[in-house]
C-alpha cells in the first residue's frame, strides 16, 4: 500500500493522476484519506469497467495494483489487466515472481529476477525502480555524523505488528546500553503494541513514543535502526541510517535475506526475532563506527532516490 501511495505522489508530482486497486478495506481508507481514488479488487469482484469509468471520472492515466493483496488468484488480477489493457496504462508492485498482464511489473528489491519467458508485461526489477516517498526524498542529502559509539536508537516496526516486536526491540536496545530509543507507532499497529509500548516508555526515561508523523525526525536523529522485514529498510538506506532488520514469522525472509547482502543491514537469524539476538547485534553495531560507516555509504548507493523518475519513464510519461 505503501509503494502505491508513493508512485501515486510522483504521478501527481509531475501531473498525473492515478486510479488504486487495493483488497483490503485498510489500504481503502487510507488511499482515500490521502485523496487518491480507488477501487477494491477482491474474489469475484474485480470489475474491470467500473474501474475504467472511475479513471475517467478523474482524469487518471494510470491504474497501480499491489500484487501483496492475497486474497485474489494471480489469475484473476491477470484477466483485470488484461480487460483494460489499452484503456488505461497499468502498473503492478509485486514481491515475486508474477505474470499478471499490467504494463509494467515493479518488484523494487534487491535480488528481484523476471520470470523467464514471453510476457505482455515490462519488468522493472531491483533497488533502482524503489519510489522513495517525497517526505524521505527531501532529506536524503541530509549529513549523518558517524559518532565513535551509537547512542541513539530508533524503534520502528511498522505495519500491525502482532508478534509485539516493537516491544521487544524496545527492550533489546534497553539492554544494548544505547542512550536514548525512540518508538515509531504506525497507524495500522494494534491497541496492544501501543499499550506494550507505552508501558515501556512509562517505566523507563530512556524511550519516547511517537506516530507516524515523527518518523522522518526519528531516521535523521537515530545512529541505528531497529525495523521489520517491510519497506522500512530500503528509506533507512535511503537516509544512510545502518539498520537491524528484525524477521516476523508472518513474512517471506527470502527479501531479508537478499536485502542482507546489500551491505546496509543486518538481519536476525530467529524467526520471529529473540530479545537476545537483537540485543546482540545492536550492541556490536553500536561499538562498530567503521561498520556503521560502509552501511551509511552503501544505503546511499543503492537507493538514489530516481525510482519513481524510472518508473514514469517505462509509462511513457516523462
Amino acid at each position: 500500500m505503501v509503494r502505491c501511495i508513493a508512485l501515486a505522489d510522483e504521478l501527481k508530482l509531475h501531473g498525473n493522476t492515478s486510479v488504486l486497486a487495493f483488497g483490503g478495506e485498510e489500504s481503502l481508507r487510507m488511499a482515500e484519506l490521502r485523496g487518491i481514488p480507488c477501487i477494491r479488487v477482491a474474489p469475484g469482484a474485480s470489475d474491470p469497467e467500473a474501474t475504467i469509468e472511475l479513471a475517467a471520472s478523474h482524469s487518471a492515466t494510470v491504474l497501480i495494483t499491489d500484487l501483496a493483496n492475497r486474497s485474489v488468484t494471480v489469475e484473476e488480477l491477470a484477466r483485470y489487466h488484461v480487460a483494460v489493457r489499452g484503456r488505461i496504462r497499468s502498473a503492478a508492485f509485486t514481491s515475486g515472481v508474477m505474470t499478471v498482464g499490467a504494463d509494467i511489473v515493479i518488484s523494487p528489491y534487491v535480488g528481484a529476477v523476471a520470470p523467464s519467458g514471453s510476457s505482455l508485461s515490462r519488468y522493472l526489477m531491483g533497488p533502482e525502480y524503489f519510489v522513495v516517498r517525497r517526505p524521505i526524498r527531501d532529506v536524503m542529502m541530509t549529513v549523518r555524523q558517524i559518532e565513535s559509539r551509537a547512542r541513539r536508537v530508533v524503534v520502528a516496526i511498522g505495519g500491525a505488528d502482532p508478534s509485539l516486536l516493537t516491544t521487544v526491540a524496545l527492550f533489546a536496545a534497553l539492554r544494548a546500553g544505547v542512550s536514548e530509543v525512540r518508538a515509531v507507532l504506525g497507524p495500522a499497529a494494534q491497541d496492544e503494541v501501543r499499550s506494550s509500548v507505552r508501558r515501556v516508555a512509562s517505566a523507563d526515561a530512556r524511550v519516547l513514543v511517537t506516530g507516524d508523523d515523527g518518523l522522518i525526525d526519528a531516521l535523521l536523529w537515530a545512529d541505528i535502526a531497529i525495523t521489520g522485514d517491510g519497506l522500512l529498510k530500503y528509506e533507512c538506506a535511503a537516509v544512510g541510517l545502518p539498520t537491524v532488520v528484525a524477521r516476523s514469522s508472518l513474512t517471506d525472509s527470502s527479501l531479508a535475506e537478499r536485502f542482507e547482502t546489500a551491505g546496509t543491514a543486518w538481519r536476525t537469524k530467529s524467526s520471529p526475532a529473540s530479545q537476545d539476538e537483537i540485543t546482540e547485534l545492536v550492541a556490536r553495531l553500536a561499538a562498530d563506527p567503521g561498520e556503521r560507516a560502509r552501511m551509511s555509504r552503501l544505503g546511499r548507493e543503492l537507493i538514489d532516490g530516481s525510482g519513481g523518475r524510472r518508473v514514469l519513464g517505462a509509462l511513457g510519461l516523462t
